[in-house]
Formats: C-alpha cells, structure tokens, sequence
C-alpha cells in the first residue's frame, strides 16, 4: 500500500487494477469511496476475488475475466490510476507493448501507473545462465567475445526449478523505457528485499 499516493484513497478516483489477482487492493480503495474495477486473466483468481469482495459487502461485479485487450476498450483519460503488481514480468512482447500504449492513453495527463517488476539486475548476482544473458544484453555486444563470458561460469543453465519471467526490468534504465510512451518516472522503490542474493 505504500507504493499508492494517498491522493488516490478519495473518493471519485477512477482506477484499474489490471492483473487484480484475488482483489485484496480493492476494499482499501472502496473504503474510500474511490471507483475501482479489477481484471484478471486466471479464472481461479476472479473466483477469489469475488468472494474477497462479497465477504467485505461489495459488489462482485467490480472483477472481471479479461486480458490486455481489455484496456482498448477504455475511453481515452478516463482513469486516474492504472495498478499493475507482478503481472508485467509474465506479458508476452506483444502485450508489453499493447499494455504500454493503452495505459499511455487511458490515463489521464497527472494520473498514475504504478507497476511493479522482476529486478533485472538480481541476473548479475545468481551466477548461472541468467548472469549470461545480462552481461551478454547489456555489457558484451561483441559476439566472439560471448563464448570467453560462458567460460568465466561453471554453472551455465538457468535452474529448472526457476521461476520463467518473459520480462525483466533493469531499473537503471526504466525510466527511457517509460518516456516512449510519454510517462515520467516520479518515483521507484525496492521492494522484496534480500540480504544474499536469490536462488533463481
């Protein structure tokens, strides 16, 4: 919750929780009067979230089964804030891109996208098939000098036990990244934090 301006608990903001999982976000927010709906695209998590709501006294109805595609949908500047927590790092390229464009669009200028990400950087410090990638993606773009890299590792694969994440952030560099679609980053936390890094 501190990741959210409290500008945002008052009533009439028009929010989207996109990815809302099993709704837990969303009676802080109707507690505040504000209008919130959520989406989801695992029917498992609607389930749950429909209940979460009916156990607080709220509608089922603000959660529904739906994906990307859904933010097409929505009027242009209609949201105050678009939420998105550990949803992006699982979109494809495509729906990346699409959610990027759409949120660009249907937030209204002053409004909010608060997101959050797999950390990039952990690659650097696992020391296995995902330190590669990232030396290889941001440090090394000379091919012949790749297979020299593979060798300073003796553990090359990624664990098979892993979690998969089609995209990760590097958050040195997302706010470039947020000005192609016209956002400015205004803040950044680090959240999950390890003392060691983590087993990936």
């Amino acid at each position: 919750r501190s990741l959210i301006p409290e500008e945002l608990f008052s009533p009439k903001t028009r929010i989207l929780d996109f990815g809302c999982g099993d709704a837990i976000m969303l009676p802080w927010f109707l507690k505040s009067g504000s209008s919130i709906i959520g989406i989801d695209s695992s029917e498992e998590m609607i389930d749950l979230a429909r209940k979460r709501l009916q156990m607080h006294g709220y509608s089922s109805n603000l959660v529904q089964l739906a994906d990307v595609s859904y933010l097409t949908q929505l009027e242009t500047n209609s949201l105050d804030a678009l939420l998105c927590f550990n949803v992006l790092a699982y979109l494809s390229t495509k729906e990346e891109s699409i959610f990027y464009q759409e949120a660009s669009r249907i937030i209204h200028p002053g409004g909010y996208l608060i997101v959050t990400h797999s950390n990039e950087l952990f690659d650097l410090y696992s020391l296995n098939g995902y330190t590669l990638q990232f030396m290889k993606k941001h440090f090394v773009s000379n091919r012949p000098y790749h297979k020299k890299i593979d060798l300073l590792l003796k553990l090359k694969t990624i664990p098979s036990n892993a979690d998969i994440y089609n995209i990760r952030e590097n958050p040195l560099a997302y706010k470039y990244k947020l000005r192609k679609y016209s956002f400015e980053e205004t803040a950044q936390a680090f959240i999950n934090r390890h003392i060691a890094p983590p087993s990936l």
